[in-house]
């Protein structure tokens, strides 16, 4: 798994990065990925369920998803008010669609489809919030995003080192919900984070003027980091898998690479808002 990471994380990074920095043409990328990335973590969560047995329709969930945020993040072109219409038509030929279904099979129907559309909505109200991060700002989106994934970088090298190098390995956290969570492995992504604040800072990438926000704000984001993985993992310990896809070799899925923003696309959104 590791020997996978490493070259999917890069690459992950490098993509990222040209968003950033990529002017336009990084911008059009962002905006083109972002929202397949939020219809395939709808897609992989209603997947996870129906494997679980909560029934549900992951392809329509994720296609809703799909034009919803397409929608949102190409707001500025008007035939995205027609797709965001589609979805709706979408939603009310649903409604329509239990007069037809056979008596029997109306209960399921409906619970497949109550689950399907609140898990799109679900998701799409966590992760919405870093679509207009990215319109706001992108040294804002890039300080969030490192910050985070630093938590998770530290903790999984971190962790496994600690795991190694100590005589009865490293003291888990709550291994009925994330076997791997440490101690060791937590306060190193948090550290990692931190330090990543405090290098953006002094080369002028930081959103915020002051030190001490910067880094405080690096631990929270760190702290919201280790609560969406271990929101995702509660998840994926009642669906009783382990990832929630395997698309990215050595990360899992999509919904696996997002579950450190579950938080704090929210808080952070919050936080700027505050600032004006």
């Amino acid at each position: 798994m590791f020997k996978f990471r490493i070259i999917s994380f890069p690459l992950l990074l490098a993509l990222f990065g040209y968003m950033i920095f990529g002017g336009d043409n990084g911008a059009l990328v962002f905006n083109i990925f972002a929202p397949l990335m939020i219809a395939m973590a709808v897609y992989e969560l209603l997947a996870m369920l129906n494997q679980a047995g909560v029934k549900s329709f992951p392809k329509i969930g994720g296609v809703i998803a799909l034009l919803i945020a397409i929608s949102i993040t190409f707001s500025f072109f008007s035939i995205c008010m027609y797709l965001l219409w589609a979805v709706i038509a979408a939603i009310m030929a649903f409604f329509l669609g239990m007069i037809f279904v056979k008596e029997e099979k109306r209960l399921e129907y409906i619970g497949r489809g109550v689950v399907s559309i609140g898990g799109a909505l679900l998701l799409l109200l966590i992760f919405i919030p870093l679509i207009r991060i990215f319109e706001r700002s992108s040294e804002a989106m890039l300080f969030l995003v490192l910050t985070t994934k630093m938590m998770d970088t530290g903790g999984y090298i971190f962790g496994m080192l600690s795991n190694k190098l100590l005589p009865n390995g490293n003291h888990k956290i709550l291994p009925t919900i994330s076997p791997k969570k440490s101690y060791e492995g937590t306060f190193g992504g948090i550290f990692l984070s931190v330090l990543t604040g405090f290098i953006l800072y002094k080369y002028n990438c930081s959103p915020f003027a002051s030190l001490a926000v910067t880094l405080i704000l690096s631990a929270i984001f760190a702290l919201g980091s280790f609560a969406g993985d271990l929101t995702e993992s509660a998840i994926k310990r009642c669906c009783n898998i382990k990832d929630s896809g395997n698309i990215i070799p050595g990360m899992g899925g999509f919904f696996d690479v997002l579950d450190s923003f579950i938080y704090n696309g929210i808080i952070f959104s919050m936080i700027l808002a505050f600032m004006g």
